[in-house]
């Protein structure tokens, strides 16, 4: 299986394909009460398809609706410009974009400001708003971005920066287990992939330490979907979105050196349910909405449907909540990935 699925990643450089037609799934379902976002920092797609390599939380979480030929946002290959694009639903550049460059701890007094100077509202903007409960668990201190701008007037979700995942998890887990709401969402963010490619590259050679990292985050996310196994009631009325901010290896320890090529840029995306209302391929599923784009990474302008990107995460996850897109978003909120079921149609 995983051998067909790295062929079907493009490696190849086989041309772009269409989506195909959305298959018959029934009558559409409620909404989900609980959602998580899942961010694996430098997580590579082909780290998930080697022979003899066995992640089995990762697995089941790909084991549903997915593609390992998504995209980091178009212009950059760098964990907090992605990472804000999954949370707002937006690309970084242009009138729309979220505007956010810099990949560092941002300055005290630095905000999330778009190019027109006004405040760029998020997933949590949209899941408050509707009464959902929100937790944020970060994995690096530049993730304070998003408690300094969207936490400071209002309660809008708990937000934890953790140690590592391990600790992430717990205090993940140690949420969800004190009840906050009976609707939820979640964004966890996960590091060690990152750190590992850093520290000794993007190697895919059985025993290295970025698959060790890939190995631990694993183990990490087994915890959380054994949780949901010892509560089936709440696991049939949740859904998780996992995917990435970038890819690495190229340069060896770097992922925005030379961030336009495959290796930087071609990250997983997947959508696990409770319920596994959707399986098949992501690009299958989206029809028309979307394109696969082989090994090529299009410009937003592309006349073409776009490809999958990160950006998606923000709307698909409110959209599994029943939610109406973040406002001013541009990914996924006029064409949405899949047909979930909104409030209306409850």
């Amino acid at each position: 299986m995983r051998a067909r699925a790295l062929f079907a990643l493009g490696l190849a450089l086989a041309p772009p394909q269409s989506g195909g037609p959305v298959p018959t799934v029934g009558a559409p379902p409620d909404p989900y009460d609980h959602v998580l976002v899942v961010g694996v920092d430098g997580l590579r797609s082909d780290a998930l398809l080697l022979d003899g390599v066995d992640f089995p939380a990762l697995d089941r979480l790909c084991g549903q609706a997915v593609t390992w030929n998504a995209r980091t946002d178009p212009d950059w290959t760098v964990t907090l410009p992605n990472f804000t694009g999954v949370l707002t639903g937006r690309l970084v550049e242009g009138p729309k974009g979220h505007g956010w460059r810099e990949n560092r701890t941002p300055h005290p007094g630095r905000r999330l400001v778009g190019p027109d100077g006004e405040p760029v509202p998020g997933l949590f903007h949209v899941s408050a708003a509707a009464g959902v409960a929100g937790y944020l668990g970060a994995g690096k201190d530049k993730f304070v971005l998003f408690d300094r701008s969207w936490n400071d007037d209002a309660e809008r979700f708990t937000y934890v920066r953790h140690r590592d995942a391990a600790d992430g998890v717990r205090h993940l887990l140690a949420w969800w287990d004190s009840d906050p709401a009976p609707r939820t969402v979640a964004f966890l963010h996960l590091a060690e992939c990152d750190a590992a490619g850093h520290a000794e590259g993007w190697d895919l050679t059985p025993g290295s330490a970025y698959l060790e990292a890939v190995a631990t985050v694993d183990a990490q996310l087994e915890r959380v979907l054994a949780w949901l196994d010892e509560h089936p009631e709440r696991r049939a009325r949740t859904a998780v979105v996992l995917t990435a901010d970038h890819g690495g290896g190229v340069p060896l320890e770097n992922h925005h050196g030379l961030g336009h090529l495959w290796t930087n840029y071609v990250i997983p995306f997947a959508l696990w349910t409770g319920d596994a209302r959707w399986t098949g391929p992501l690009y299958d599923l989206a029809g028309d909405a979307r394109r696969d784009p082989g090994l090529w990474d299009p410009r937003p302008d592309a006349e073409a449907p776009p490809p999958i990107r990160n950006a998606e995460a923000a709307n698909l996850a409110l959209a599994l909540l029943g939610l109406p897109p973040v406002p001013g978003s541009t990914v996924g909120a006029h064409r949405p990935l899949l047909a979930v079921p909104t409030a209306a149609t409850r």
